[in-house]
């Protein structure tokens, strides 16, 4: 055989080979997957932060109704005065301009007790939800998991109260990973207000 034509040989041959090597190498491999579950209602329902922000926000909402009703009773009184006075007294031009004030003001928290309060309220919760998906993905990686997944989601049938229906039939108890969520949130939320932890510990 020509020396040429038998290099060129080897050469495929030898190619041949090195490619089909590679496409071994380079084959992707799937190993069983190290799977966790958590219950996110449950992390959020008990993260001590949350329970702070809903206290916070409810003394916030029931000190401005306060002071709404507050004005809502000056503002009927006003108008009841206004009714005994002579339209154009000096009395009745001075009741007439405090009944414009206290209605600005009573607009006023009208809308702080709405919309205000509801986007304040929403970034909270929303600050909340970012740091408990932010533990999960950190714990997740520090224990090299490869995939976390939710217990139960919320549905609602046609004239019924939500109902939690599981995503996850059946775990072991090994891989819940729930627990371990909400301590070790409420350990750096405790740390950084220096509140001691809720003594309770376990589920509400």
């Amino acid at each position: 055989m020509n020396p040429t034509r038998l290099w060129i040989a080897g050469a495929l041959v030898l190619g041949l080979g090195t490619a089909l090597v590679f496409a071994q190498t380079a084959k992707k491999e799937f190993k069983p997957p190290r799977v966790a579950v958590v219950d996110i209602s449950e992390i959020f329902e008990r993260y001590e932060k949350k329970k702070r922000t809903e206290d916070d926000f409810l003394a916030e909402k029931d000190k401005a109704e306060t002071e709404y009703n507050d004005i809502k009773k000056k503002l009927e009184r006003v108008n009841e005065e206004l009714k005994l006075l002579q339209p154009g007294s000096e009395e009745h031009q001075a009741l007439f301009l405090q009944k414009a004030r206290l209605e600005y003001q009573l607009e006023y928290f009208q809308k702080k007790l709405t919309k205000e309060f509801l986007d304040k309220r929403n970034a909270k919760i929303r600050e909340i939800v970012d740091e408990i998906t932010h533990e999960i993905e950190r714990y997740a990686k520090g224990h090299e998991l490869d995939l976390v997944l939710e217990k139960k989601f919320s549905a609602e049938s046609r004239g019924q109260a939500a109902l939690n229906w599981p995503l996850v039939y059946y775990a072991r108890p090994e891989i819940e990973i729930t627990e371990e969520i909400i301590g070790i949130l409420n350990s750096q939320f405790t740390k950084g207000t220096g509140v001691p932890p809720n003594s309770g510990g376990g589920k509400k």
